[in-house]
């Protein structure tokens, strides 16, 4: 799916929700997630908007936030599914959560290459078909022609889904793997190196893009924020426990979500609920940006959100997610048992202004000087996801041929 066909999406949610009666609007949820969506991939626009969904339909302490799940059917209907030979067809038989619409060609992309829509009559005719695991569940492929390339598409973790897991993926059926593993044949990531030019600063200390909010310097921030409002997972009650831990080490936080550990400071209210995140977090010097899983490649708009605000993230997931973000650019936890070590090196962001500014060093630099640069590059990340699943699949529709 394009990302304006995202972000046009959205908009038309958002109006829904504020023209319906009885549905509230607000909270760090849809109206913040449409700032952070603008920095990620498509796919991970999609998975965020998923996650918001859940979280208000799930509120038990805000019911009137709930709201059901708005599909948005495909708009472009060819009855037959016939786009010519030179055209290689990508069928999306499920999309992220929601049906998936047509792309007439995909961006930027070097093969010629149609994204079927889901409700178009390409289960036989199209060269690849993109299963969408979390909405299939652990079922393998429908019966599908000889030589049709079966896709297995996710942006969950493996982790919280077991069934996901590429090697067992393939046991089940799929040919290619397209998740967030590094080991997949199209990896999927929430967003790319030029993700961050689009949230640097210009030189008059401006955000591009939607939000133009001044970027605040150390000496106008305070403490630590750490923000989470699903409370009953076991990933957030680990998140929230080490959260308590720092605390205890001397680390001030506030929680400014539903979810408290305990010792932090609760500052949730309806500001915070109504407010955008990229707004309340430039206040903090700190972010705390925790995963639900540690995993490789398992990178979420989490980390993203502290960066927008140009907060320095404590980041707690993925091992390799240097291969992802600015080197120098953030506080990494990388055992969960190191309380004391990560807690003095937050001490020291918060009281010494050059190790701060240290860290947000990155919106000066050229990022083709990153280490992550080059990993996108050598990884072929570029220029989507959709772009690597169509190169597989006109390699399997070039093999049939022969």
């Amino acid at each position: 799916m394009e990302l304006k066909t995202c972000r046009a999406f959205l908009l038309v949610l958002a109006s829904f929700i504020e023209q319906t009666p009885g549905i509230k609007f607000g909270s760090t949820d849809l109206q913040s997630q449409e700032i952070t969506s603008q920095h990620l991939t498509s796919e991970g626009h999609d998975m965020v908007l998923h996650a918001t969904r859940n979280r208000m339909n799930q509120s038990k302490d805000h019911p009137n936030e709930q709201m059901s799940v708005v599909e948005m059917s495909a708009v472009h209907v060819p009855g037959a599914c016939n786009y010519g030979p030179e055209k290689t067809v990508l069928w999306w038989k499920e999309g992220i959560f929601k049906n998936h619409a047509h792309v007439d060609q995909v961006a930027d992309c070097d093969v010629n290459c149609v994204e079927a829509g889901t409700t178009e009559a390409c289960q036989q005719k199209a060269d690849a078909v993109v299963y969408h695991m979390p909405t299939r569940g652990g079922r393998g492929p429908d019966p599908h022609p000889s030589g049709q390339l079966q896709i297995a598409m996710s942006m969950e973790s493996t982790f919280n889904h077991r069934h996901q897991e590429p090697s067992h993926l393939k046991q089940l059926g799929y040919d290619k793997v397209a998740t967030t593993r590094p080991e997949s044949e199209a990896q999927v990531t929430y967003f790319t190196i030029a993700s961050f030019e689009t949230v640097r600063e210009t030189v008059d200390g401006q955000f591009r893009g939607v939000s133009k909010t001044r970027v605040k310097p150390w000496s106008e921030r305070e403490g630590v924020a750490f923000v989470a409002s699903n409370c009953m997972t076991a990933g957030t009650r680990e998140r929230m426990k080490f959260v308590s831990q720092l605390v205890a080490a001397g680390v001030p936080v506030d929680s400014l979500g539903r979810c408290t550990p305990d010792g932090s400071r609760s500052l949730h209210s309806e500001y915070y609920r109504n407010a955008r995140k990229e707004d309340f977090l430039q206040k903090y010097k700190v972010y705390l940006a925790f995963e639900n899983s540690a995993e490789p490649g398992y990178v979420t708009e989490k980390i993203m959100d502290g960066y927008i605000a140009g907060a320095v993230p404590v980041y707690w997931g993925a091992p390799d997610v240097d291969n992802y973000v600015p080197p120098n650019s953030m506080i990494h936890v990388r055992n969960n048992h190191d309380i004391e070590q990560v807690a003095a090196k937050i001490k020291e962001v918060l009281s010494n202004q050059q190790k701060w500014e240290e860290l947000v060093e990155w919106r000066q630099q050229d990022p083709k000087s990153w280490p992550a640069f080059s990993y996108e590059k050598q990884h072929a990340l570029l220029p989507s996801v959709s772009c690597r699943m169509c190169r597989l699949a006109h390699q399997a529709k070039i093999a049939k041929a022969r």
